[in-house]
């Protein structure tokens, strides 16, 4: 699952920093200033760097829950912004999409935080 995680944000996030102008165009979205990239292209790796943390939590799952908890914080928040741009600014019904993605792996990273935490507390 994490693994998948990450794949899902180095790849959508390379597609969005790669084709940003024809993914706005191809949903008849504005294109930001040029001085006010730097925000947008700041959010998209910054989700990139997030997938290598997801990464990091597939290769030793119980090593970096800290990560796993960022990330299901981190993709709720973001689950949530998609829902409000939805609803109050005009934002396309499939880019929502990608937010609602997000809002599944949160719920599962969820799920694998109370599992490792009944573990630790049957552990104990």
């Amino acid at each position: 699952m994490f693994l998948l995680a990450a794949m899902y944000n180095l790849v959508l996030g390379a597609v969005f920093l790669v084709f940003f102008a024809q993914l706005m165009s191809f949903f008849h979205m504005p294109i930001f200033p040029r001085e006010a990239m730097v925000f947008h292209q700041m959010a998209i790796l910054l989700a990139m760097v997030f997938g290598v943390g997801y990464f990091m939590v597939s290769r030793d799952l119980y090593k970096h829950t800290g990560i796993a908890t960022i990330g299901a914080l981190g993709k709720t928040v973001v689950f949530f912004l998609f829902l409000y741009h939805m609803i109050f600014s005009g934002l396309p019904p499939a880019i929502f999409l990608i937010g609602c993605g997000d809002l599944v792996f949160a719920l599962l990273f969820c799920k694998f935080l109370l599992f490792v935490r009944t573990k630790d507390r049957d552990a104990a």
